[in-house]
C-alpha cells in the first residue's frame, strides 16, 4: 500500500473519517497523529458507513482491493437481512441460506444485485459442500434456532471457515458457548438479550461514564457531558485529550456523527471514546468530571 510511511496526517482521510486504533503484530493501541503507518497494520475506522468503505479501500494494497470479504449468512429473517444490507456498500460476496421457498423469493428480489440467495437448508453438512461453505471468510448464523446455528457454525468451522459468529437468543447458552469459543472455534457470540440488557442498564446507571465495551487497544467508553467537564463549551479541536484517547462518535439529540475539529461540544451531548487503560485515568478526569 502506498499509504506505508505516511503519518495519519499526511494521510489527508476524509472529514468524520478517523483511525481509532491499530493492530501491530501482537500490540494494539490508540494512534496520535504523528503515528506513521507500518506494513501488515491493521487498522479500525470511525466514519460515515458511505465514506468508510471508499477509506478502507484507498488503505488496502492493490491486491487486497480486487476481492472483498466472503460472507456467508445463515437465515434470512430479519436479523440475517438486516446483515447483508448493512456489510452490503462493503464489496462483500454475500450468500444466505434461507430454506423457505417464498420468503427466499423475496429475498431474491429485495436483495438483487447485492446478494446471492441459496433456496436450501444450510444446516446440512451436504449443503454446506455443495456451496463451498469452507472457502468463506466469515459464516454468520441468525436463525430462530440457537442449535442450528451454534452446530452449523462448529461444521463450517470444520470445513476450514475462517471466522464463525452464531446468534444465540438464550442467554445461558451464549454464556456456555462464550466460555468455550475459543475451544470450539467460534470467532464471537451474539446474544440479543445481552445486548438489550447492556443498552438498558446504560440509562438507569447513575454513573458518570459506561464502558461500552473491551478491545484490544482498550475500552470504548461513552460519557454524557456535565456541567462540570472540563471538555464542556469547547471545540474538538480545543481540547489536548490525553495520548492514548480519541473522540470516535458524538451525539447530539438523535442526530450522531463521528466529530470533526470545528464541533462544539455541548452540555448534555453523549461522546464515545476509544480509551487505552493507561490514558483512563486522565481521560475521565477530563471528560467525566
Amino acid at each position: 500500500s502506498n499509504t506505508c510511511g505516511k503519518s495519519l496526517l499526511e494521510l489527508n482521510l476524509p472529514e468524520r473519517v478517523r483511525v481509532a486504533s491499530i493492530q501491530r503484530t501482537e500490540r494494539s493501541f490508540v494512534p496520535t497523529a504523528e503515528e506513521k503507518i507500518e506494513p501488515n497494520d491493521q487498522i479500525t475506522l470511525f466514519g460515515d458507513p458511505s465514506r468508510l468503505s471508499k477509506t478502507a479501500t484507498s488503505l488496502r494494497s492493490n491486491t487486497e482491493k480486487e476481492k472483498g470479504a466472503n460472507v456467508v449468512i445463515l437465515g434470512g429473517g430479519e436479523y440475517g437481512l438486516s446483515l447483508a444490507q448493512m456489510i452490503g456498500p462493503w464489496n462483500c460476496q454475500i450468500r444466505i441460506f434461507e430454506k423457505n421457498q417464498d420468503h427466499a423469493e423475496t429475498l431474491a428480489e429485495e436483495l438483487a444485485g447485492k446478494a446471492t440467495v441459496i433456496h436450501a437448508d444450510g444446516a446440512s453438512l451436504n449443503e454446506l459442500l455443495e456451496e463451498q461453505v469452507g472457502v468463506a471468510d466469515f459464516f454468520i448464523a441468525t436463525t430462530q434456532s440457537d442449535e442450528d446455528n451454534v452446530m452449523t457454525c462448529l461444521q463450517a468451522k470444520n470445513l476450514g471457515t475462517k471466522n464463525c459468529i452464531p446468534l444465540i437468543h438464550r442467554t445461558d447458552y451464549a454464556n456456555a458457548v462464550n466460555q468455550a469459543k475459543s475451544q470450539l472455534g467460534i470467532k464471537e457470540v451474539i446474544s440479543p438479550r445481552e445486548v438489550v440488557r447492556r443498552e438498558l442498564m446504560r440509562f438507569i446507571t447513575s454513573d458518570k461514564y459506561h464502558i461500552v465495551k473491551k478491545i484490544s487497544a482498550g475500552e470504548i467508553i461513552e460519557t454524557t457531558i456535565r456541567e462540570k467537564s472540563k471538555v464542556a463549551d469547547k471545540t474538538v479541536g480545543e481540547i489536548s485529550l490525553p495520548p492514548g484517547s480519541i473522540f470516535v462518535a458524538l451525539i447530539k439529540g438523535i442526530h450522531a456523527k463521528v466529530p470533526s475539529a470545528s464541533d462544539m461540544i455541548e452540555i448534555g451531548d453523549t461522546v464515545f471514546s476509544i480509551v487505552s487503560e493507561e490514558a483512563k485515568k486522565s481521560f475521565l478526569k477530563l471528560v467525566a468530571k
